[in-house]
């Protein structure tokens, strides 16, 4: 009684029924109470009818504000996601009212369940369209894993027919495709998602265990280009045909066998490399080999003006000269090419006017003073 007047007093109308429950109870012929308490129970129970009254019609004015505002729903343009959000704190909130107003009556109730129903219609039919949709994701991974179950015994057949081995090509490309479709399909329902991501592993793995085995021996083969084109000497005459055959294979085994990304660049970059090494000396080389010409057409082109001055010379040294101007000239290194027909040609029109010189000198009458004839 004490808990009930107080919960009165206090307005804890929630409070005052449960009170008011537990004095049900009591078997009062067993219990029978005072006339002084029956009195004040008679009273606290007139009150807790009069504030039932209130708080009943309380509640009905707030569930018929819930109501309009489900209707409002409708005109409003709101995400899904919100649309949801609001419906369910409407819900929560008519329901709350019947703990603390009582039931509703049977009109109201209908009239906000067909107003909330109503406005959830697009969220529901959005939840039925993903419900579809993850079913239909569900049908396309199995046959996705079907798929490569299938292939895998059609690529990799248990003995080696007619001794074709398998398209390793084929199958990365393959590998590659259905491992991206498996990652871009849609959602699955969490119950299977785990099951099939498990039977899509263990198909796939029949083809990547001798797939990666296959690689490991192309990256072998790669390995070994590389090294062979790291030994090649630089300065041989073939050496640059030998390079261009070794990125002929390189580029036929590529295509053959696609390695993984990372392992193909760096395979790729050592092998550049090496073929780029041999090209920079061989450059280097070149550069040097084209300084040691222009040298020596520097000193061709000294050896010409000397000898086209040496015309001046006595004729006594003209023959030793000639013979020792031939004998450098042999004796001097190549010059550039461009130069060369110009060089010779100077070089031979020096030497003719040398041997003209000569010539000249050999043919010309030699006078003597006339000896005196003796007297008898």
């Amino acid at each position: 009684m004490d808990g009930l007047e107080k919960s009165l007093e206090d307005g804890a109308l929630q409070a005052a029924t449960d009170f008011d429950k537990t004095l049900r109870a009591i078997d009062f012929k067993a219990h029978k109470p005072s006339a002084a308490q029956l009195s004040r129970l008679t009273q606290a129970r007139s009150e807790l009818t009069r504030l039932q009254g209130w708080a009943r019609w309380g509640g009905n004015v707030s569930r018929e504000e819930l109501t309009k505002a489900a209707q409002e729903l409708l005109g409003q343009e709101l995400a899904l996601a919100e649309l949801a959000k609001k419906i369910g704190s409407l819900r929560a909130r008519w329901k709350s009212l019947d703990g603390s107003s009582g039931s509703a009556p049977k009109v109201l109730w209908e009239s906000f369940d067909a107003a909330c129903t109503t406005a959830y219609a697009p969220v529901a039919a959005h939840f039925q369209q993903q419900a579809e949709q993850r079913q239909a994701n569900l049908v396309n991974a199995r046959a996705l894993i079907d798929d490569v179950q299938q292939y895998a015994q059609a690529a990799l057949p248990l003995e080696t027919v007619d001794g074709v081995a398998p398209d390793w090509k084929a199958i990365a490309q393959f590998c590659q495709q259905k491992q991206q479709a498996w990652k871009s399909q849609g959602p699955i329902n969490r119950s299977e998602k785990k099951a099939l991501d498990g039977a899509f592993a263990a198909a796939m793995q029949g083809l990547l265990t001798p797939l990666a085995a296959q690689q490991r021996s192309e990256i072998a083969r790669r390995e070994r280009l590389i090294d062979e084109a790291a030994q090649l000497p630089a300065n041989q005459r073939d050496t640059a045909d030998r390079v261009r055959e070794l990125q002929q294979r390189w580029q036929e085994q590529a295509k053959a066998l696609p390695l993984p990304r990372q392992d193909e660049q760096e395979l790729w970059l050592r092998f550049r490399a090496a073929c780029d090494a041999i090209f920079a000396q061989r450059k280097e080389s070149a550069s040097s080999a084209d300084a040691e010409r222009r040298d020596n057409l520097r000193l061709r082109e000294e050896q010409c003006a000397l000898l086209e001055a040496a015309s001046a010379e006595p004729e006594a040294v003209l023959p030793k000269l000639l013979q020792q101007a031939q004998q450098e000239w042999a004796r001097a290194g190549q010059v550039p090419r461009a130069e060369q027909a110009q060089i010779e040609a100077r070089f031979q029109e020096a030497i003719t006017a040398i041997r003209r010189a000569w010539s000249k000198a050999a043919i010309r009458p030699h006078w003597r003073k006339p000896t005196p004839c003796a007297t008898s």
